[in-house]
């Protein structure tokens, strides 16, 4: 195999800092809202945003496909 080269390494480099940035951004909200509501409120807040990203995530599929209401 050829040598990788900076390029493959900065991007990589990079593509681990912002993926440790959403984690941190993440466990923040869910620190948040587990100050706010508790640890059941806390799944409850987050079970929902899943679901609307579901939600949203399907719709798109579907008019894609030409199959929506």
């Amino acid at each position: 195999m050829e040598d990788s080269g900076w390029g493959f390494w900065l991007k990589l480099m990079g593509g681990v800092i912002l993926v440790g940035l959403a984690l941190w951004v993440v466990f923040l909200v869910l620190d948040v809202a587990y100050a706010a509501w508790g640890a059941f409120g806390a799944m409850i807040f987050f079970i929902g945003v899943i679901l609307l990203i579901a939600y949203v995530y399907d719709r798109r599929q579907q008019a894609s496909r030409g199959e929506g209401a």
